[in-house]
């Protein structure tokens, strides 16, 4: 339904598709209240659109991987500022299973033989 649309009104509707996915991706993770109500919605806005960005130009798994490592970060992120002494055994696990999901694009890659 595009076909006959000028390159400008390409890319301003896939920009306009790129924002409405981020703010349907942002508000279905904004699942706890926050003050004001629309906070967690602006604040997932910029890293929905690097997902959508990122699907768009490589496709599925790289965006998957990136949310992984994302949540894996925010989440890890009290573990690294504790000073607790078994800390280093549990940033040390945090760390190992941050690098697994890397591995899978990472095998991908060199079977397509694309870095050749």
């Amino acid at each position: 339904w595009s076909r006959g649309w000028s390159p400008a009104r390409r890319w301003a509707a896939g920009a306009a598709a790129m924002l409405v996915q981020a703010i349907i991706f942002g508000a279905g993770h904004a699942n706890y209240p926050a003050q004001p109500s629309y906070a967690r919605l602006v604040e997932l806005v910029v890293p929905s659109i690097l997902f959508g960005v990122l699907y768009a130009y490589y496709g599925l798994v790289p965006g998957v991987v990136m949310h992984v490592i994302y949540d894996l970060v925010w989440m890890a992120l009290p573990l690294f500022l504790s000073n607790h002494a078994s800390a280093h055994t549990d940033r040390a696990i945090v760390i190992l299973l941050g690098i697994a999901p890397l591995l899978l694009p990472l095998l991908l890659f060199l079977r397509s033989g694309c870095h050749a």
